[in-house]
């Protein structure tokens, strides 16, 4: 049996070849199956997930922790998506009540105008009086840009002024 094994190669000498590559091939495999190859490949996970999760800019993520990685960005959407809901919410109703308590002012004040001479003009003069005291939305930026820009025309004024 062996003799005819040994007569087989000599007359097909591929043979050898063929069969080296298939034991090897079986032993590669054998090896790569009690492997885990998860943790071989890496995901390439976004920066501000990463920062978002806890876990290091330079650090890698592999295939086998990126469920866990994943299930922790849900769970700070999700928590993050409550909070700023509730403080939507919590906004809306405080601008309710604002608006109520100013609605109910207004009202009484309008209905006892009447009874006043020259309530009328009164309450228009306090309104005004009022607004006048207000700030208006983006004021105190534009209050701090003329400041600088002042200051700054201010420099180059004494700048020039010392040159001469």
């Amino acid at each position: 049996m062996l003799e005819d094994i040994k007569n087989y190669l000599k007359e097909v000498p591929h043979a050898l070849f063929v069969i080296l590559i298939l034991v090897v091939a079986f032993g590669a495999l054998t090896v790569l199956q009690g492997c885990n190859l998860a943790s071989l490949v890496q995901v390439a996970v976004p920066p501000q997930v990463k920062e978002a999760v806890g876990i290091a800019p330079d650090e890698k993520v592999t295939l086998d922790e990126a469920d866990m990685v994943f299930s922790d960005w849900v769970a700070y959407v999700d928590s993050n998506t409550r909070k700023f809901e509730g403080a939507i919410e919590d906004a809306n109703e405080r601008y309710a009540v604002i608006k109520q308590i100013t609605d109910i002012g207004v009202g009484v004040a309008t209905e006892n105008v009447g009874g006043v001479p020259g309530g009328a003009v009164l309450l228009s003069v306090l309104s005004l009086i009022g607004g006048i005291f207000l700030k208006r939305p983006g004021e105190d930026a534009r209050v701090a840009k003329e400041k600088r820009d002042s200051y700054n025309r201010g420099i180059e004024i004494g700048s020039s002024i010392n040159k001469t």
